[in-house]
């Protein structure tokens, strides 16, 4: 075997440099507090999103999740950490705070906090007995119902680049979902993953103990988002640390491997306001192949809304 024989596996048609250069990747935009955190957006390959309790991780993908999927682009989102419907009522609610006063089809969006479609209508709004067409019955009470109204405008808008699935529970069913749509010529063009903790192989022995597990999951969805060329949003826990702490990627619970194997890794910090309507929490970029580490975005999270607003400027350690 010579050196010359080594050099010509899996050689690009026009030669290394050449393909190198002209197949470079764009970021992709998220329109989110993430852009600035990534000096652009998110890059094929793994982006890890860690936070503190309840600093709004799953809210921040959702609010990805949801600009994406506006902006035309095919998103598929696994959870294991909530439901469909949730993850649903969560991005709609994102969704009715950005376009709120937006008309169309003779419709005006009116933003609304997502746990009103988790209570449904209520005595506000009937359902008749024997009801048939529930679709039909929507339709035509929207006019008269703010939740109906924003849902027939987001099913058209967001709904058709969006696809939620929260009863895939290993890496081996994620992969035959993606490469199969991709087969089909629907490739997504962003998956994101919620939580990888939660996540399994399929393969009892490496399953059983939570650091190896982790660690393939995390190998496994790498090798994938490097294969094919997409970006990965990755949500992870964090271990249980000082508050003093400075972010590393040395936060993520489970395994070392979950940070190294990253493209690029963010952690959600909560600020010292808290109140009904906002929390001040923070962004902070740990890691970045694309890019300049030490970054931290101010942000203020409205969860009612799954919504996050940045709040002052970028700073950089």
């Amino acid at each position: 075997m010579t050196f010359e024989y080594l050099r010509q596996l899996n050689r690009p048609k026009y030669g290394w440099g050449v393909e190198c250069y002209l197949a470079a990747k764009e970021p992709l935009k998220t329109h989110t507090i993430a852009d600035d955190a990534l000096s652009g957006g998110l890059m094929p390959g793994l982006t890890i999103l860690g936070g503190v309790a309840s600093a709004g991780k799953s809210s921040l993908a959702v609010h990805i999740a949801t600009e994406v999927a506006e902006s035309g682009k095919r998103v598929i989102y696994f959870t294991l950490d909530d439901t469909w419907g949730n993850i649903t009522a969560r991005s709609m609610s994102c969704w009715s705070v950005k376009n709120q006063g937006r008309k169309c089809q003779g419709l005006t969006v009116v933003p609304f906090e997502w746990s009103t479609v988790i209570k449904g209508p209520g005595t506000e709004l009937q359902l008749p007995e024997g009801l048939q067409n529930l679709s039909a019955y929507a339709f035509n009470a929207r006019h008269s119902n703010a939740v109906l109204a924003d849902a027939a405008i987001y099913e058209d808008m967001v709904a058709p680049n969006l696809a939620i699935l929260d009863n895939v529970s290993t890496t081996t069913g994620i992969e035959e979902i993606v490469r199969t749509v991709m087969a089909d010529g629907d490739k997504p063009d962003l998956v994101i993953i919620d939580y990888i903790q939660q996540y399994q192989t399929g393969t009892p022995d490496i399953d059983k103990q939570e650091y190896t597990r982790v660690s393939q999951v995390a190998t496994n969805l790498q090798m994938l988002a490097f294969d094919t060329q997409i970006p990965f949003l990755v949500l992870s826990s964090l271990k249980k640390l000082d508050a003093k702490d400075e972010p590393s990627l040395d936060w993520f619970r489970g395994s070392g491997v979950v940070g190294y194997a990253s493209w690029a890794a963010l952690i959600l910090t909560k600020g010292e306001i808290d109140t009904p309507q906002f929390k001040e929490v923070a962004l902070h970029t740990v890691k970045n192949k694309a890019g300049r580490t030490g970054i931290l975005v101010p942000a203020k999270l409205k969860g009612a809304y799954s919504t996050f607003i940045q709040n002052g400027g970028v700073c950089i350690a």
